[in-house]
């Protein structure tokens, strides 16, 4: 079972070391157990465009869990479909592979995504931020989508992984 690397950001803006955790044993490691967010709402999918409409309702079943205000909604929306976009078009650019939604709400309001793919290494966040100021059509192709995310979410982290990537994406509720 992978771990996720010790130091790691989670919550909201907190660092701690943490592990994968497997459901049968939370119980016993987390007696308030009741108290705390499940973090069995994964989805394991094909990674081509014909899975986004099942990623999508994924996600947004959870978010009208919460009753979100629906600009957060749109935002949570907009950012969701670049990043599992990006997967589908760069993670994987000789043969298909497989992406992995997790989507957790924490305590007290926040949302939870993780966007887990098996494909060649990428950091997103290394990219920078692309310029404004010409007109549209003098600049650059490429990078707005990510500059957008990092816009709309609260806190992003980019986890390395031994066999690909892990994104987090947080939204406060």
């Amino acid at each position: 079972m992978e771990s996720i690397p010790p130091g790691t950001r989670c919550g909201w803006g907190a660092r701690t070391d943490l592990r994968i955790i497997p459901t049968g044993n939370r119980q016993r490691l987390f007696p308030n157990i009741q108290n705390r967010p499940a973090m069995d709402n994964t989805l394991r999918i094909a990674a081509k465009l014909e899975s986004w409409d099942t990623i999508r309702t994924f996600v947004l079943d959870r978010v009208e869990q919460r009753n979100v205000d629906q600009d957060i909604a749109f935002k949570i929306e907009l950012a969701l479909e670049e990043l599992v976009v990006n997967v589908i078009n760069y993670a994987y650019p000789q043969s298909g592979g497989d992406l992995e939604i997790g989507c957790t709400l924490e305590v007290p309001s926040g949302l939870c995504i993780s966007i887990r793919d098996w494909g060649r290494p990428f950091n997103p966040l290394e990219r920078e931020s692309p310029d404004l100021a010409p007109d549209i059509s003098e600049r650059a192709v490429g990078g707005l989508g990510v500059f957008l995310v990092r816009q709309m979410a609260d806190d992003i982290d980019y986890i390395p992984m031994e066999d690909g990537n892990m994104l987090i994406v947080r939204f406060k509720m």
